[in-house]
């Protein structure tokens, strides 16, 4: 039998089409456990996920050194994203289904790290529950987004049933998902918390009570910033478990971050030795 993967990603994979303003379309594979696990592999881990997606998928080709365990569904998440500058307006164009924790097998729920990626409440609050990780961390946008019956896209900085029943590792959310949110109740669903705020870094607080300012480097050229933040997280979750300050853990996942949208789509490299290389760039 194949090892089990050391690095477990459960959310929905899905399309991204998006539109940069330009008169150009494109339509890309994404899903933020598709970000998580090429960074994971690329940093010589096993990635594996969990998630729910149709036939149109094509994870063979896509994501070659990551396994898959797939609660099958008609349709694969689609969305349609609008670029205005560092703006992204975004509609829902089709739906996978949700994912049952029964489909997860017994010898896939003690990794080294567990990363929740909801994208739109295809998870429920009590995964973190689901696996037995050294290491957990969330990137919870999905739970925070809204649509209306022509799939219009809002994020609501509130999360009904927000009580977690033990604490993220980690959790990096962005700024508008946060700004309703106190540091407090923030505190009490992980021990990290990250702000993101594109090209303005991100903000960390600490539940031991320190914080941390981290610089974005500056892209001259922005290609694609489709999961960008994604990245991050990855970056960031990977440097802590690893060992590395929050500062080196920061600075890694912003420089990361920045290789990632210099590019379109997740299927370029963001090898270490690459992402060292940015870091002397950071402002």
């Amino acid at each position: 039998m194949y090892n089990s993967p050391d690095f477990i990603s459960l959310g929905l994979l899905s399309f991204d089409i998006n539109d940069y303003g330009d008169g150009t379309y494109l339509k890309n594979p994404g899903g933020a456990v598709a970000y998580s696990s090429k960074l994971a592999s690329d940093h010589q881990m096993n990635p594996g996920i969990v998630t729910s997606c149709g036939k149109d998928y094509d994870i063979e080709i896509l994501l070659p050194d990551t396994k898959t365990i797939i609660y099958p569904s008609e349709n694969t998440t689609t969305f349609m994203n609008t670029y205005n500058l560092e703006e992204r307006n975004q509609a829902l164009l089709l739906h996978s289904n949700k994912i049952p924790q029964q489909i997860i097998p017994k010898e896939w729920k003690k990794p080294k790290i567990f990363f929740a990626g909801p994208v739109l409440h295809e998870i429920p609050k009590d995964s973190i529950n689901w696996f037995q990780a050294d290491f957990s961390y969330i990137v919870p946008q999905g739970w925070f987004r809204r649509w209306s019956d022509d799939g219009i896209i809002e994020i609501i900085s509130h999360m009904a049933n927000n009580e977690f029943n033990k604490k993220w590792d980690l959790m990096v959310l962005s700024e508008e998902e946060s700004k309703n949110l106190s540091k407090e109740l923030l505190l009490g669903w992980a021990k990290i918390i990250c702000i993101t705020k594109s090209s303005d870094g991100a903000n960390i607080f600490c539940d031991n009570g320190d914080e941390f300012n981290i610089s974005a480097i500056k892209v001259p050229d922005v290609v694609d910033p489709t999961g960008a933040g994604d990245i991050w997280a990855a970056a960031m979750a990977i440097k802590l478990y690893s060992g590395s300050s929050i500062i080196e853990a920061g600075n890694y996942a912003s420089a990361a971050a920045a290789l990632s949208i210099e590019s379109y789509g997740f299927c370029n490299s963001f090898r270490s030795s690459e992402i060292i290389n940015k870091i002397s760039k950071i402002d």
